[in-house]
């Protein structure tokens, strides 16, 4: 039994680092109990049990879940609040739930505005910032995780 986990275990950090033909591996042995890599786990949180961390001035995030590979945190900015230009290793994806907002760029021809209902994907590494033009709310999700906003 012990051979059999350790091919497993190979086939499937294979399957992480290989592109998509070899995912349906990584399932299959993550779905019978078999992985090697960390206890599995099911957690869940209110937004209104999410610790407000204000940074820079008025601009609120709370992070709500994550684990290595995702997480979701929810952001309240002012009207005028901006969020410099910065960049970072995760994949970004969002959600304007309310208001107005640019999403500002080293290259100008890069910027775009988001109102309520508009979503967005930013790559890694990709230099970017925000200025809100109202009172703004949306829900971003980072892949992998960013270290600097695992609050709990």
């Amino acid at each position: 039994m012990t051979g059999l986990v350790y091919v497993l275990s190979a086939l499937y950090l294979l399957a992480m680092f290989a592109p998509f033909r070899l995912a349906g591996i990584a399932r299959m042995i993550h779905s019978v109990g078999l992985s090697p890599i960390r206890e599995q786990s099911m957690k869940q949180k209110n937004l209104s049990e999410g610790a407000a961390k204000e940074n820079p001035p008025d601009v609120v995030r709370k992070t709500l879940a994550y684990n290595d590979e995702a997480m979701l945190c929810h952001f309240e900015l002012k009207k005028g609040a901006q969020i410099p230009l910065h960049n970072h290793r995760a994949s970004q994806i969002g959600y304007m739930v309310s208001g107005h907002a640019r999403f500002i760029a080293e290259h100008p021809e890069n910027e775009f505005e988001v109102k309520a209902g508009d979503s967005y994907v930013l790559d890694p590494h990709v230099k970017h910032g925000t200025t809100a033009l109202e009172d703004t709310v949306y829900i971003e999700v980072f892949t992998p995780s960013r270290d600097e906003y695992k609050d709990f």
